[in-house]
């Protein structure tokens, strides 16, 4: 299940998990209002191919950069 941060607006913000499938809302564990989950870039983590030939890529191109 996956963990999502949500943001009371009296509280501020928490976090829990929440099927993917659920409401983007969810009780404040303080106020019990409802708050409002927070969309985020994702987390990358690993070592993905993709990734690692953009990083590559971009190195490149720095270094063709600063040689002018």
């Amino acid at each position: 299940m996956p963990f999502y941060q949500f943001n009371c607006l009296s509280h501020g913000l928490f976090e829990t998990y929440q099927g993917i499938c659920e409401d983007h809302r969810e009780l404040c564990p303080i106020c019990k209002k409802m708050a409002n989950r927070v969309f985020s870039a994702p987390i990358i983590m690993g070592d993905l191919p993709t990734l690692n030939r953009a990083k590559a890529v971009e190195s490149e191109a720095n270094m063709a950069v600063a040689n002018g």
